[in-house]
């Protein structure tokens, strides 16, 4: 199923924030954030479009994440970019 939402993994304000904006700015995606790695496992599903995910989260590794949705036969072909500030 295809949609507009986003799930941000990402602990730092400022980069919300930021990406928020841009992301309101263009008018058509539904964002979600998910301040740590453990939050974002609660909150996934299969309605999100792409996650943006940071490798740096204070709980775990953002590859370890990236890894465990990849070994999810529900997640392993969502489209996934990684980022780090």
């Amino acid at each position: 199923i295809y949609s507009n939402k986003i799930l941000l993994i990402e602990d730092n304000t400022i980069v919300i924030k930021i990406t928020n904006r841009i992301l309101n700015e263009l008018g058509y995606y539904n964002m979600t954030i998910a301040e740590n790695g453990n939050d974002a496992l609660r909150l996934i599903d299969e309605s999100f479009s792409l996650i943006l995910l940071d490798i740096g989260l204070p709980d775990m590794n953002g590859f370890d994440l990236c890894c465990m949705l990849r070994k999810n036969n529900k997640y392993k072909d969502m489209p996934i970019i990684a980022h780090t500030t």
